[in-house]
């Protein structure tokens, strides 16, 4: 989990650049993994092997995952390879509520050594919407596209702020919140 956390670390560096934050370590600062008000969690995902020929019931497909965004700072996850699923949908503001509808879903596929980062609310808010939360789902298997059946492991690290860090973006669009406030807000 502390590797990880230093991974995430050289990215909330390029994020405050990004943002204008005078300090690089502007996020840094808030998400120090020694402190006991220290959120984070990394957590082993598993989802059960799916019965093949059971790709829909009575018309209506029920995913491994259903379309959602993290609540948090930055989720950064690791796959296994062989185990499809994963897929994110891009334009977040263009799509219907909850990516339902016209949403177009991107299969996000196994890459050795690489690890899938998605934004979170917690970001989107801190950004003041300049950066979108990432919509994504685990799609439930279909033999027609040779869909993964058997059962799917993933590692995902939710990077989320101490509680007391002081959450609101540079143009103060959203107000001022803790970290526990926004993590008590999201449940």
């Amino acid at each position: 989990m502390h590797r990880v956390q230093k991974v995430s670390e050289r990215l909330m560096i390029c994020l405050a650049r990004g943002l204008g934050f005078e300090d690089e370590e502007y996020f840094v600062k808030y998400h120090d993994a020694s402190k006991p008000t220290c959120q984070s969690v990394m957590r082993l995902l598993h989802y059960f092997e799916t019965p093949q020929g059971q790709d829909e019931n009575d018309g209506q497909i029920y995913h491994r995952a259903g379309a959602h965004a993290d609540w948090g700072f930055l989720t950064l996850l690791f796959q296994k390879e062989g185990q499809s699923g994963l897929e994110i949908c891009p334009g977040r503001e263009v799509v219907t509520e909850h990516a339902l509808g016209d949403a177009a879903w991107s299969k996000v596929d196994f890459v050795p050594g690489s690890i899938v980062c998605n934004i979170g609310d917690l970001l989107m808010s801190w950004s003041d919407d300049r950066f979108k939360s990432t919509f994504h789902r685990v799609k439930a298997p279909c033999g027609e596209l040779g869909d993964y059946y058997g059962e799917r492991f993933s590692i995902a690290f939710f990077n989320q702020p101490c509680k007391d860090a002081l959450i609101q973006g540079p143009l103060k669009k959203y107000p001022l919140v803790t970290g526990e406030q926004f993590n008590a807000r999201a449940m």
